[in-house]
């Protein structure tokens, strides 16, 4: 397996499928059995430990997994608690449901604590969203990818499929693409973000600009922005 650091906090992790099945594992039961998906990660993670690339006291997650052309692909986000917290305070703040569900002024506070405080403050906060989607609220997965250029733009949808809906706005020179993949595959939307990551400057749920960009941009595409730029 390889390491290369995507940013100063993803590393990208490329391991071909016969190191996988070197390790014991098949690539179906990465993305079917979580136990199994579990025990693989940890030795993926303890690898990049041992070889140095990872921060030391460090919190390490794994975000997207995806397979593409006989190799596994993961993203590993390095960072220290405190970054990880306010990085996960920063997702919470973006999703207009979630606020509205536990009070902004509630998660903003977080942002502002010491640990251990804010540590338990944010894991309670954790606990409600995941309790409130077990009890059968569906979990939308709607994003916004924002290119520099449209070349970018274009470059991503050349290597990804057509699924679900979308926009393309343009906005202070820069382009937003909307896409909602509520009803695609979970391990497709995975790796729809993983590609996204190669392309786009920023990844972030779509409660946090589309309003926005509703109002103020300017709509490039209107329908299947992807399908419609793959074939230009």
């Amino acid at each position: 397996m390889t390491f290369a650091r995507v940013n100063e906090r993803v590393i990208r992790c490329t391991i071909p499928i016969s190191e996988v099945e070197q390790m014991g594992y098949n690539v179906q039961e990465i993305f079917d059995d979580k136990e199994r998906a579990t025990s693989f990660v940890k030795k993926v993670v303890a690898k990049a430990g041992e070889e140095g690339i990872l921060a030391k006291n460090g919190y390490q997650v794994v975000n997207q997994i995806g397979y593409d052309n006989n190799q596994l692909i993961m993203n590993i986000v390095d960072m220290n608690t405190e970054q990880q917290i306010n990085y996960g305070i920063a997702r919470l703040l973006s999703a207009y449901d979630i606020v509205q569900y536990l009070g902004r002024d509630r998660v903003e506070n977080i942002l502002y604590m010491s640990n251990p405080e804010k540590e338990e403050e944010f894991n309670n906060c954790i606990r409600e969203i995941n309790r409130a989607l077990k009890g059968g609220q569906k979990k939308s997965a709607k994003y916004i990818l924002i290119f520099s250029t449209l070349n970018q733009a274009e470059g991503f949808c050349m290597n990804v499929d057509a699924k679900g809906t979308g926009r393309l706005y343009k906005d202070n020179d820069k382009f937003y693409l909307y896409a909602d993949l509520t009803n695609a595959d979970e391990k497709w939307i995975n790796s729809f973000l993983l590609i996204a990551e190669e392309y786009c400057d920023e990844i972030t749920v779509a409660d946090m600009y589309e309003a926005y960009l509703e109002e103020h941009a300017q709509v490039i595409i209107k329908e299947n922005p992807i399908a419609v730029l793959k074939n230009l």
